[in-house]
């Protein structure tokens, strides 16, 4: 018989239906918890294969620690907020800018966001449904419900309350499309080669003719420039080229050389002589001159070691070493020419030396990436134009040295793609400093799978700063921050009715928690003041790291069901989330609740196209889940995603390849039904005596314990391997073989009866529809229904399989000598 997938897979998920199967197993009783939690994915568009392996994951775990007596809590989950929505609305609506949305009504935009957001649910559902994901039968979550998001205004308060959450003006990666902050994790992966300039400047010594040489590929800072900096322990050089003298780091001579210019070497120094030297502005703006009146600008300071990496304490996976913290200089002294300029509103590392200097920090650079009033007569340019401008003003003045352009990896939007600046602005942070002590402790008492995502999350925290938590956006959880306009006091508002009661103005039960609505909802302040909301919405990081509490809407309600489930069992999801969700859960776990908020984490690799190209849809290479499911059935895109290689290892994915699977599950088919011929019922209890019998009687229950094994440690692609395995060689090719001439016989008929109520329990979590037509066609009970199989280890002889190996190893060899000398299979050897 031939093995039809379609046909198999919709009769059996109209069973489920009927029968009611999904919902017995959600509505379980009894068994110890299992708290399997969902990441929220984006539903702003169709799902594809990759979404389809940390389904698949998810399920499969799901079934397992049911089949194991669990009572598991799998609910889905929709990540409905931020960002991803709002730039597909700008898109829907042809938005360009950020004051356009004023002008089309931040409600109509909001509801806009709302129905985007949600307007693929439903074919995602389908879809959990369509690859026999049990998810599909439960209601998701959805961040954007209002229950959702008062659980997260409670969060907010007991973060406030602990003092981690405090307000701060730092420069920050800053979209000047969104006109949002961004935080580093959100900038890690969104890199691209970009052509930047790359220009080399003269500034002037105050009250001699002479020039220090500085590189800067970022001409736009140069109005906010407030020091040169320079490494205190190297050697410097006064030289005289092109009619000037000009002082360099006697390193980046080389510099000059490339350029064929001959220079004179005058005089030769460290650099620490150099401190405190006073130089002329560089530009004649009004910032520049107000910079000008101050002690500390416009000087030449010391560079400081600077910590450029924290490695974790023990890298386990490599070698038994202590860890270190890695140390730099600011000034690099093998690029550029030896001296920085210092804008400390526009960068990291120049806020940190600026802070250690007691420097100035303007930051003359206002939402939209554009120079501000200060900047004389460059105000109002984008950075690109300001790059070109501040070029030629300063080779209209004769201080541009030289100038070319480079590509280099730029960093840009994680989701509209626009270059990213440095700006300092007024932002909320969470403090991370008082929790990274708790974090590390708590690391170690997760299960990392594998383990080494242990280290590379370690070193993760280590080197993370303060968490800039608001988004200067509309669409999420509203900042639940009110700040009196006269005394500045603030308050932090946990819950609806809190606000309710403390409103100014009459509030429905009900109301919507969007800003469109809050924003209009004033307090009265103790002075006697009115108080008005912080603008600004929660990061949408901070939206899925309450997940574990928040889809429940805790603590508002669910409160008992909260309690008996935390703490998160296990999560599953792709590698890039070490620094996003796994972050944020943990960050949100420890601050709220004291503790981590899992116990495992499963780590997914990255699912690739066939030639191992990443899926993009600009090279029109992504292979949507409905287009994969309709050309190869359920449970043979289940088992390719299980089967190909190691779950955390970067899948491949080929349709070609997955098509394969179908001819090991067509044998399976035509195993049962052979079995099937010779089926009686029989309560027997049977002497089993005879070799073959004994043999694949001790392999089902080795292969039970190997692969129980192998699933608690997320080993699923041997777990798929050796079912297939068992399948194809060891039942159909060898035992069948062998019992042929009895198999009517009772011994045989129990030998493959108990070996298929096994073989099919163990296919049951990567094959659902299959595994459950071939044992309810057998046995007549739901085999999602039953408990994962047991070992019987009286049956387990090692001795006796060993034996059969070496059998199957000189019959191997007869067979590929036959095949060498073109002997039939058949024919007898002489």
């Amino acid at each position: 018989m031939q093995y039809n997938s379609k046909e198999v897979e919709e009769r059996i998920k109209k069973k489920w239906e009927t029968e009611k199967i999904p919902e017995k197993i959600i509505n379980r009783k009894e068994g110890k918890k299992f708290y399997l939690l969902d990441g929220p994915p984006y539903v702003n568009a169709s799902p594809h294969v990759g979404h389809i392996k940390t389904t698949t994951y998810k399920d499969v775990w799901g079934k397992f620690k049911f089949m194991q007596g669990f009572k598991v809590w799998f609910q889905p989950g929709f990540d409905c907020g931020g960002l991803p929505i709002e730039n597909k609305v700008e898109k829907k609506f042809g938005i360009r800018e950020k004051k356009d949305i004023y002008k089309i009504g931040i409600d109509k935009f909001i509801e806009e966001c709302k129905k985007f957001a949600i307007g693929n649910e439903k074919e995602w559902m389908d879809m959990y449904k369509k690859i026999g994901a049990w998810r599909g039968y439960l209601a998701p979550y959805l961040t954007s419900e209002n229950y959702y998001r008062e659980s997260g205004w409670w969060a907010v308060k007991k973060i406030y309350e602990k003092g981690l959450l405090v307000p701060g003006e730092k420069p920050n990666f800053w979209c000047p499309h969104c006109e949002t902050v961004l935080s580093g994790y959100e900038v890690t992966d969104a890199y691209r080669e970009l052509k930047s300039p790359s220009i080399f400047i003269t500034f002037k010594i105050k009250d001699k003719s002479e020039y220090l040489l500085v590189w800067t590929t970022t001409p736009w800072t140069l109005p906010a420039n407030v020091a040169l900096c320079v490494h205190p322990n190297e050697k410097y050089v006064k030289v005289e080229t092109k009619g000037k003298k000009i002082i360099i780091a006697e390193k980046r001579l080389k510099f000059l050389d490339e350029l064929s210019l001959q220079y004179k070497i005058l005089d030769k120094f460290e650099g620490k002589k150099l401190d405190g030297l006073k130089y002329e502005p560089l530009l004649d703006i009004p910032l520049q001159k107000e910079l000008e009146k101050t002690n500390n600008a416009h000087r030449i300071i010391l560079s400081i070691p600077l910590m450029k990496k924290r490695v974790a304490g023990k890298i386990k996976e490599k070698k038994e070493v202590e860890g270190s913290d890695e140390f730099g200089h600011l000034v690099d002294i093998s690029t550029g020419t030896g001296i920085v300029h210092i804008a400390p509103g526009h960068g990291a590392e120049d806020y940190t030396i600026g802070e250690y200097y007691g420097l100035p920090s303007p930051s003359p650079v206002d939402e939209q990436g554009k120079l501000k009033e200060e900047t004389g007569i460059f105000k109002n340019l984008k950075i690109d134009e300001a790059n070109k401008q501040i070029s030629d003003y300063l080779e209209s003045k004769d201080l541009l040295f030289y100038k070319t352009e480079l590509m280099h990896s730029y960093p840009v939007c994680w989701r509209c793609k626009t270059p990213l600046i440095y700006r300092k602005s007024r932002q909320w942070f969470l403090k991370l400093g008082p929790l990274k002590k708790k974090i590390l402790e708590e690391i170690n008492s997760v299960k990392w799978l594998p383990d080494f995502v242990k280290e590379q999350y370690s070193n993760l925290v280590q080197n993370s700063p303060d968490w800039s938590i608001v988004r200067q956006r509309f669409w999420g959880i509203p900042l639940p921050i009110w700040i009196c306009k006269k005394c500045k006091s603030l308050k932090i508002i946990s819950s609806r009715e809190e606000l309710r009661k403390k409103s100014i103005e009459d509030l429905p039960e009900d109301f919507d928690i969007s800003v469109s609505v809050v924003d209009n909802i004033h307090l009265k302040c103790e002075c006697g003041g009115e108080m008005e909301r912080e603008s600004g919405i929660m990061d949408v990081w901070f939206d899925s790291g309450i997940a574990p509490f928040a889809s429940l809407g805790y603590p508002f309600k669910n409160k008992d069901l909260f309690e008996s489930l935390w703490h998160v069992d296990l999560i599953d999801e792709s590698q890039d989330q070490i620094r996003g969700w796994f972050n944020s859960l943990m960050i949100c776990g420890i601050s709220i609740f004291g503790e981590a908020p899992y116990k495992t984490i499963c780590t997914n690799g990255w699912t690739l196209d066939e030639k191992g190209e990443k899926m993009s849809k600009s090279l029109g290479n992504v292979i949507w889940a409905k287009d994969a499911y309709e050309e190869i059935g359920a449970d043979v895109l289940r088992l390719h995603l299980c089967s190909t290689n190691a779950p955390w290892e970067s899948l491949n994915f080929s349709l070609r390849e997955a098509k394969i699977i179908k001819n090991n599950l067509n044998t399976l088919y035509n195993l049962v039904s052979f079995v099937k011929s010779y089926f009686k019922d029989s309560n027997k209890i049977i002497d089993i005596k005879e070799l073959p019998d004994l043999w694949l009687l001790s392999k089902i229950n080795s292969l039970v314990k190997e692969i129980t094994e192998d699933m608690e440690n997320f080993r699923f692609h041997h777990a798929t391997r050796k079912t297939i395995n068992f399948i194809i060689n060891d039942f159909s090719r060898i035992y069948i073989k062998l019992v042929r001439d009895r198999a009517e016989s009772e011994e045989v008929r129990e030998v493959m009866l108990y070996t298929l109520k096994k073989v099919l329990k163990l296919l049951a979590p990567f094959a659902p529809f299959l595994s459950e037509d071939l044992y309810s066609g057998l046995f007549e009970k739901s085999v999602h229904l039953e408990s994962w199989p047991k070992v019987d280890e009286d049956k387990i002889n090692k001795d006796l399989e060993e034996k059969f190996e070496i059998g199957k190893e000189i019959s191997g060899a007869i067979n590929s000598e036959r095949q060498k000398q073109n002997i039939r299979l058949r024919l007898p050897i002489k």
